[in-house]
């Protein structure tokens, strides 16, 4: 068995740093204080939509006292702090026997005790309030684990490099040394020595250029925005009052006895567009706190992410683990010639049907087709993503959509519009409904398959597109779905179940769609290929 201590080690400027050891329980720096309470802080953030309603009506009463609202505010960062000191003081961890130990938790207690072979991922995780000290979190996941199963949330970045050394050369040195067990007997010699980290080469960078590009593309801001839905009164009042202050009267701007129709256009249009730059602008800014110093490096069989501004990540992912390749390009990206390039593994959600959006991934942002292609061919030799022709899906997609999803929605829309004779909301409404059924056309029009000997690829979008490789041989599962009215006209859904998540082609020939299916399980039968 793999020595799993760590022992102390002289530094390079000749200092000894002293590491946790075997079966000896360890407490974490108390700097963790701060990662703890920043963690529930965080939570707390996550949950401002069910916070909302008491925020709301607790605004006016700390509005009308003051000292309440001190009161409030000591109480909002003394609770972190608190939960903080209590997390640092119960938190315990050890390495024993080929295993990572964690002992944690406040008012409920937690034991957990992780072999090595069990995790799939090493990820490194260094706020800004660590890089002084040289500190960093670590996050271990597991194959059957849709997040993180386990983090030691306070540890040297140094013995945490030698961790990560550990755990993935876990497999190949227990088997190395059952193979020499077996050849060799009488041998009592049970020193073991680290390898030393494989050489890593950089495949790929991000400069503020990209970043940047990446922030217009994504500009996932709107869903703030969304999330800030129930504080629009209060900001909406806000703004009105501090435009009055700056002798700006709005009432007076739309008013159309007073102003002409052409200059309350341009008041609008000059405050659609000052609010989309806004958002705009803080796309950009996550864009670069997100991905900042991004570099996708490769060891022999590993590709690593890192990237982040003020806290810095380090993704580990392993090549063969990877289920599908995804290249996803939106309208924007693909006017600016961009895409964003997604590796995808095993995530727990694939039993559910659904891809997950929380599992453990490698982005690589808006990046060039040449660049993408060349990582593509890196990960999964021969195949033909580039300049592939897609089969269609069948045209009968547009008439149902429209007719079993948009329609039972229309028709009692219009049926109360008329019978309250709001016809000028009846011609907005039928002008709604074109644009669907246009959004519909384009979607049916992006959605097609291509199959080969090795590989499976798959087309859709709406507005942008996304391309879909997926090895044949990792495929687990395969689902053939035939309604009845499908079964008239001989049209059929397959869907492809992956470790990672479920990706369908819906509304194809019959007859195409048992050939995917059987074409797919012998694949997988003669290959007999491990998709781990």
């Amino acid at each position: 068995m793999p020595d799993s201590e760590l022992n102390s080690q002289s530094t390079a400027s000749g200092e000894t740093q002293t590491r946790p050891t075997n079966n000896q329980w360890m407490a974490l720096s108390p700097i963790a204080v701060l990662y703890f309470a920043s963690s529930t802080i965080k939570h707390a953030v996550g949950n401002i939509v069910y916070l909302a309603p008491a925020l709301i009506a607790g605004y006016s009463t700390l509005k009308e006292n003051p000292f309440l609202g001190v009161v409030a505010m000591i109480a909002f960062l003394s609770i972190p702090l608190g939960y903080g000191a209590l997390s640092f003081i119960f938190y315990r961890f050890r390495l024993n026997q080929g295993s990572v130990e964690i002992r944690s938790g406040v008012l409920s207690k937690k034991h957990l005790n992780l072999p090595f072979e069990r995790i799939q991922n090493v990820k490194f995780e260094q706020p800004f309030y660590y890089r002084p000290f040289d500190y960093c979190c670590v996050e271990l996941d597991t194959a059957g684990s849709s997040g993180k199963e386990a983090q030691i949330v306070a540890m040297p970045t140094q013995d945490a490099e030698h961790l990560k050394e550990q755990i993935l050369n876990y497999a190949i040195e227990t088997k190395d040394e059952e193979i020499t067990e077996e050849r060799t007997t009488g041998n009592t010699d049970t020193s073991h020595t680290v390898p030393n980290s494989p050489q890593e080469t950089v495949l790929n960078r991000r400069s503020i250029s990209d970043l940047v590009i990446h922030g217009l593309t994504s500009n996932r801001v709107w869903i703030l925005a969304a999330a800030l839905a129930p504080f629009y009164d209060n900001l909406s009042s806000y703004v009105a009052s501090w435009m009055t202050n700056l002798g700006i009267d709005i009432e007076s701007l739309v008013d159309q006895s007073t102003t002409p129709l052409w200059q309350i256009a341009i008041f609008i249009l000059a405050a659609t567009f000052l609010v989309i730059l806004t958002m705009t602008l803080l796309s950009i800014i996550g864009a670069i706190i997100m991905f900042y110093g991004f570099t996708l490096s490769k060891t022999k069989e590993r590709y690593i992410q890192r990237s982040g501004l003020l806290t810095k990540h380090e993704v580990s992912m392993k090549v063969s683990r990877i289920q599908v390749a995804i290249r996803k390009q939106d309208w924007l990206d693909s006017l600016l010639g961009r895409m964003n390039l997604i590796f995808e593994q095993k995530s727990q959600l694939a039993q559910k049907g659904e891809l997950s959006a929380a599992q453990s991934k490698l982005t690589i942002p808006s990046i060039k087709l040449n660049e993408c292609q060349q990582i593509i061919d890196d990960a999964m030799p021969d195949n033909k993503m580039a300049g592939l022709t897609y089969t269609p899906i069948n045209k009968r997609f547009i008439s149902r959509t429209v007719l079993f999803q948009l329609m039972p929605i229309f028709f009692p829309i219009m049926a109360v519009l008329l019978y309250e004779q709001q016809f000028n909301i009846v011609g907005l409404s039928l002008v709604a409904l074109c644009l669907a059924i246009v959004l519909v056309i384009l979607r049916w029009k992006r959605w097609g398959y291509h199959i080969d000997e090795q590989f499976l690829y798959v087309r859709k979008g709406l507005l942008g597109v996304s391309y879909y490789c997926i090895p044949v041989f990792k495929v687990q599962q395969t689902r053939y779905k035939q309604s009845l009215f499908m079964r008239r006209t001989k049209l059929a859904h397959v869907e492809f179940v992956l470790a990672s998540g479920v990706v369908n082609v819906p509304f194809i020939n019959q007859s195409e769609a048992l050939h995917l299916v059987d074409s797919t399980l012998y694949q997988v039968e003669s290959t007999q290929r491990s998709w781990m």
